[in-house]
């Protein structure tokens, strides 16, 4: 009798941690979810432009000149004048566009064309990270301009002039139709290459698009991009393994770039310090050839900026 009561003692004992454990454990589990919008949230930071902006000033990132923009008309379309308000030449042409999307929404895109050299014949469909609108993200790919490509840029859903609200519920959808006007832009303009270029959440995104056009689509450059949301919520949280759980995770670039037909080139800075390096490792890793890695210096997602050349290169000899 007394080992059974003391066998109920120990047993109750034992309990009192046991359930303390699961209740520390729950509460946990609880601030976790509470903490899934949250997470979602830091993905995107959209910068809303009003839509009666008449005017922004912007300072060129390689003259570090500024350069006051006016923007008219229903397209917001650009135009670049000095202090004294004397229209200001640029090495390339923006025509601004609107179009539509599946949920209904209208999306400000700007087409970059070279003025003062040759085009190259190769359109590059660019989706940009998570912060920023198109005012601001097209200075990134001026150099490419300058170079002789083409480039589509576009603000996604709820970014710059684009409406509806931004979520990572319609980046996809986004993409799929800047691809379709990109690629009736490709058939109509005399363009014979065309690929998706794109920087961090951009970077990401542009692998799923890949994964999904096709032979549509003549090569992919993924620069600074994380592997899965999950993986970044991790790498960028003190939550460990509860960022996993708190992150809905969705279609994942390291797993989609194995899906990739086109040739593939994976660019990532070692001194990155908002995606991890080996992040660029795990997505050049999982791509099948034809592929290239291009390892660069610098800070997260400005190899147009630092190394024109050197990327213009490489994206030659992916084409190629």
């Amino acid at each position: 009798m007394i080992t059974i009561e003391r066998s109920k003692h120990r047993i109750a004992v034992e309990g009192r941690p046991s359930q303390t454990a699961l209740a520390i454990s729950l509460y946990l589990l609880l601030c976790a979810l509470l903490a899934a919008c949250a997470f979602d949230r830091r993905f995107l930071e959209p910068e809303v432009i009003p839509p009666q902006a008449k005017k922004g000033v912007f300072v060129d990132p390689i003259d570090h000149d500024t350069s006051f923009v006016l923007l008219a008309g229903p397209a917001w379309q650009p135009t670049f004048v000095d202090r004294n308000n004397v229209l200001v030449e640029k090495p390339f042409t923006i025509e601004s566009s609107v179009f539509g999307t599946t949920e209904g929404h209208r999306l400000n895109a700007w087409t970059m064309r070279p003025s003062r050299v040759e085009p190259n014949g190769t359109m590059l469909l660019f989706l940009h990270g998570n912060g920023g609108n198109i005012t601001t993200e097209y200075q990134t790919v001026m150099p490419l301009v300058e170079r002789g490509y083409c480039v589509f840029l576009f603000d996604y859903s709820g970014y710059g002039f684009s409406t509806g609200t931004a979520s990572r519920s319609t980046l996809l959808s986004d993409a799929r139709a800047a691809f379709a006007q990109v690629l009736a832009e490709k058939e109509k303009g005399g363009y014979h290459r065309l690929l998706i270029y794109g920087q961090s959440l951009g970077g990401h995104l542009a692998v799923l698009l890949a994964a999904e056009v096709g032979q549509q689509c003549d090569g992919l450059v993924s620069e600074g991009a994380f592997t899965s949301y999950d993986d970044i919520a991790v790498s960028t949280s003190k939550m460990g393994f509860l960022a996993r759980i708190a992150t809905k995770n969705g279609p994942a670039a390291k797993e989609r770039i194995s899906q990739v037909m086109a040739p593939v080139l994976v660019v990532h800075s070692r001194e990155d310090r908002t995606i991890p390096f080996a992040m660029g490792e795990d997505l050049f890793r999982n791509a099948k050839e034809p592929k290239q890695f291009l390892p660069i210096s610098g800070r997260h997602c400005a190899a147009p900026l630092l190394f024109a050349d050197t990327l213009s290169a490489r994206i030659q000899r992916l084409i190629r």
